[in-house]
């Protein structure tokens, strides 16, 4: 029985530890292919619009520290 504990217990680390390996190995693939995109090169302005709202400064009346 405990033969068979160990074994599942090996098994199941073992497992896992592939399967974030796994998940790495596609993450770098998917982080080296699409690296361009990352960095902005693939973003043109035709694609996006970019609004930029100035806001009024306030008036000061001289009353600042009341």
């Amino acid at each position: 029985m405990i033969i068979f504990y160990l074994h599942t217990c090996y098994s199941d680390r073992l497992r896992t530890a592939i399967n974030v390996l796994g998940d790495s190995y596609g993450a770098a693939i998917v982080a080296h292919l699409s690296k361009e995109e990352l960095l902005g090169g693939g973003v043109h302005a035709t694609d996006q619009e970019l609004v930029v709202i100035e806001e009024e400064p306030e008036k000061s009346n001289g009353d600042a520290n009341v």
